[in-house]
Order: C-alpha cells, then sequence, then structure tokens
C-alpha cells in the first residue's frame, strides 16, 4: 500500500512540474495570481508572501519560455543537420561506352569476355559509408530483383560468389560496381553481377534494366538501361533516354 500511494505522489509531482514546464499555463497562471482579487484576497491572509509568489512564478514563466524556444532552436538544428547530410549522401550513376565501364578480357584460345559496368559517383562533399548498388528490376526476366551487383571483378573479388555488397566513396569520387558479363560468340549466356550467390544467367536477348544507387544517409537515385546482344553477339549497355515528360 506504501508502494501505491508513493506511487500516486509521484505522478502528482510529476504532472504537476509537467505544468510549470508549459510557458502558456505558468502565464495564465501568472495572471491570475497578479489580477486585483488575488491580490486584494492573499494579501489578506496571513503568512502568505504574495510578492516571493508573484516573483517565482515570473522566473518560471520566462524559464518555461525560453526552454520551449530553446527546444524549437535545436529541433530546427537538428533538421537543418539531416538536409546537410543527406545533400552530403548524394550518388549519381555513370556510364560511358567506354573503359573502364566495358571492358574486354582476352585470351588466346579461348573467346573474349565482355564486362559491362557503371559508375557510382559520390556528389556531395563527405564520404559515404555503406553505399550500394542494386539490380531493382530487369524486364522481362525479374525474378530475383531488388539485388545488390558487385563491384568491379578485378577489385573487388568476383561478382556472384559473397562479394562485398556495399562499398565505401569518398567525396568526388566514383566505384565501379558490375553489372553483367558475357562470352562473345553466338549462344553464350548473359551472366549477371550478383554480389551473392543466387541463379544469374540470362539467355541472349534484350532487357531493360533499373539500377538503383543507395546510401543510409540519402535519398536513393535511378536510372535505366538497355542490356542486351548486339549482330556481333558482344554484350553491350545503353542507357534509357527519357521521353519529354518523363
Amino acid at each position: 500500500m506504501r508502494h501505491y500511494y508513493a506511487g500516486l505522489l509521484s505522478g502528482a509531482v510529476s504532472r504537476f512540474w509537467g505544468l510549470f514546464k508549459n510557458w502558456r499555463a505558468v502565464g495564465a497562471l501568472l495572471l491570475l495570481v497578479s489580477g486585483d482579487l488575488t491580490r486584494q484576497w492573499m494579501s489578506g491572509l496571513p503568512h502568505v508572501p504574495y510578492q516571493a509568489i508573484l516573483g517565482g512564478l515570473g522566473v518560471l514563466f520566462a524559464y518555461a519560455l525560453l526552454r520551449e524556444n530553446y527546444e524549437e532552436i535545436r529541433k530546427g538544428r537538428a533538421a537543418k543537420a539531416e538536409l546537410e547530410e543527406r545533400a552530403d549522401s548524394r550518388l549519381g550513376i555513370l556510364f560511358e561506352p567506354v573503359a573502364p565501364f566495358v571492358q574486354v578480357d582476352l585470351s588466346p584460345g579461348h573467346p573474349s569476355v565482355r564486362h559491362v559496368r557503371v559508375g557510382v559517383k559520390n556528389l556531395g562533399g563527405q564520404r559515404v559509408e555503406h553505399a550500394a548498388l542494386k539490380l531493382e528490376e530487369a524486364d522481362p526476366h525479374n525474378a530475383f530483383t531488388p539485388i545488390e551487383l558487385s563491384e568491379r571483378h578485378d577489385m573487388g573479388g568476383p561478382g556472384g560468389t559473397g562479394s562485398q555488397r556495399t562499398f565505401a566513396i569518398n567525396a568526388d569520387d566514383t566505384v565501379y560496381v558490375d553489372v553483367a558479363m558475357k562470352r562473345d560468340g553466338a549462344g553464350e549466356e548473359i551472366v549477371l553481377r550478383y554480389a551473392r550467390p543466387q541463379h544469374n544467367m540470362l539467355a541472349p536477348g534484350r532487357y531493360v534494366i533499373t539500377l538503383r544507387a543507395t546510401a543510409p544517409a540519402g535519398e536513393a537515385t535511378s536510372r535505366r538501361f538497355v542490356l542486351f546482344v548486339n549482330d556481333e553477339h558482344q554484350l553491350t549497355l545503353e542507357p534509357v533516354v527519357p521521353e519529354a515528360g518523363d
């Protein structure tokens, strides 16, 4: 029973103190106490330090008002810092039909192997940790998307066998991420460069893919490409040009 009454008393004190942290409530009480009728009534009571009560309420009013303004300023600063952090985590997806975006591995007596990749560029002013590039969708093949793609195979280990799924990018730097590879020649399948073990073979054809670059604190950015095998049986990647109004 003693604990019950202690809990009631603690709750009452907490609610009472919460009231005095609200400058509007303190201000209303201050106006009430400073009114003529209240002043006359309290002045007639013995041992009631009216001026001290009025001064104490004034101090509480100033404290509550400053505290609320401080909280608003603190929230505003936190929101500004979050916006700045998001701006510093902007990523871009780059591609050009030249090295290092296109790489051909030659081996005497064997078909050449062609790799296509994109660059994930840090457009912000700070280093970005745990960035990732995902194959968001592939039309008409969409079985295992979204799925992370692996870093450039000659820098981050072989794709599709458990390679690193995220990476760090310094300010204004670019990390190259493999999208797919294929041996030159008729009938050879396209191998998607997944960063984790998964069925990643596509029949030679034409696929519209969406790549999505993400960072923990930044806005994601997406870009669409056409992945196909040309008339020379070579793997090709081309950006999709947005139509007017897109």
